[in-house]
């Protein structure tokens, strides 16, 4: 069973890449193509951020001690 997910899962990997790659090809033709997707990976980049954000806060706060539900101090 875990075979077949791990093939599965490249397979869906290859095919979101290549179709990612025939967008592209053709956004670069287009200047509001370009604007589109400059947008779209700022956007991108800043949820992976946040989210980065999110997990070094929840991190640091584990180590703190404090209870989850309880305020600081």
């Amino acid at each position: 069973m875990r075979t077949r997910e791990v093939f599965l899962q490249g397979c869906l990997f290859t095919i979101s890449n290549l179709i990612s790659l025939f967008l592209l090809s053709i956004v670069v033709h287009f200047p509001l193509g370009r604007v589109l997707f400059a947008v779209l990976v700022s956007g991108i980049c800043l949820i992976a951020e946040c989210f980065a954000l999110f997990k070094v806060a929840q991190l640091l706060w584990r180590w703190s001690g404090i209870p989850l539900g309880m305020p600081p101090g």
